[in-house]
């Protein structure tokens, strides 16, 4: 409305034409229709506000913040970025993109959560199941026939010895069981011959043998 009235020749600016329309009970026409991003489940149990409304940090890996954005596509369709942001540095630290809001876009193998697990992991380790790894990463091929979440390596961007691979699974009430597992050794088994060491991290820990070693949220944060 501002640069109407201008074009007319009337000199205005923003606050007071603002102003006006609040005096008055103008708004403005939205040309899309808005998408509500947040729908509380009434079944789900509350989950505690740990930042108390306070979103600093005095150093960098210490306190993280999300949130998920909706991205309008042609034909009124729209896409959904959730985002995952360090405190200290406010940068963007991981994210996932999908064209759904369900669980999975921010808990499970997304690019949300994978980044923080790994950035856990390099200060966790060397501990009593696991060395030191100079570089940790993960590893997927372009048509994602093999997708580790987790890889611990000598070095980076090309790895002369791999020290561990893991996978990731971040569900409420679903720990990481023998399918998850047996998908890991199939995975590992594409990338290295080597039996190197496999760990699981997930939220609801873990309902199976033969990991060398797991992690779940208080080991993380320990960390």
């Amino acid at each position: 409305m501002t640069a109407e009235l201008r074009e007319k020749g009337q000199r205005v600016n923003e606050k007071r034409i603002a102003r006006i329309m609040r005096t008055f009970s103008i708004t403005g026409i939205r040309l899309r229709r808005r998408v509500r991003t947040t729908v509380p489940d009434p079944a789900a149990s509350p989950v505690p506000d740990l930042f108390q409304r306070d979103f600093t940090a005095t150093e960098p890996g210490r306190k993280y913040m999300g949130d998920i954005t909706c991205l309008p596509l042609s034909g009124g369709e729209f896409l959904y970025l959730a985002t995952v942001l360090d405190c200290f540095s406010r940068k963007v630290v991981g994210w996932s993109i999908a064209d759904h809001m369900r669980t999975r876009l921010v808990g499970w193998r997304g690019r949300a959560v994978e980044p923080l697990v790994r950035e856990a992991l390099a200060r966790l380790l060397p501990d009593a199941n696991l060395p030191a790894a100079p570089a940790i990463g993960g590893y997927w091929t372009r048509t994602n026939d093999v997708e580790i979440d987790v890889v611990g390596a000598d070095r980076s961007p090309i790895a002369k010895e791999l020290l561990f691979v893991g996978s990731v699974k971040w569900l409420e009430n679903s720990p990481f069981d023998r399918h998850d597992l047996a998908a890991l050794h199939r995975h590992r088994a594409a990338l290295t011959p080597t039996p190197v060491p496999v760990i699981a991290v997930s939220r609801s820990g873990t309902d199976c043998a033969g990991l060398d070693a797991a992690y779940g949220p208080a080991e993380l944060l320990a960390a």
